[in-house]
């Protein structure tokens, strides 16, 4: 499985990322959404595909400079 070195990241893709995780958060969890419905919800609003989207919830933003 991929994985993102964090530390490299620009601050404008980190900022991205953190809203992807915050949204998956809103859906999953608190809407209470199909895990199916929020993986093509977050496809279509962040222009990603499936495996990127597990790949950036995985990664682990807090060692990641903003």
């Amino acid at each position: 499985m991929a994985t993102l070195n964090v530390e490299r990241l620009r601050p404008a893709t980190v900022k991205k990322y953190k809203a992807l995780q915050s949204r998956f958060k809103v859906l999953y969890e608190d809407e209470r959404r199909r895990l199916d419905d929020v993986e093509q919800m977050l496809c279509n609003e962040f222009f990603i595909s499936v495996s990127r989207v597990y790949i950036i919830l995985n990664c682990d933003l807090s060692k990641a400079s903003e």
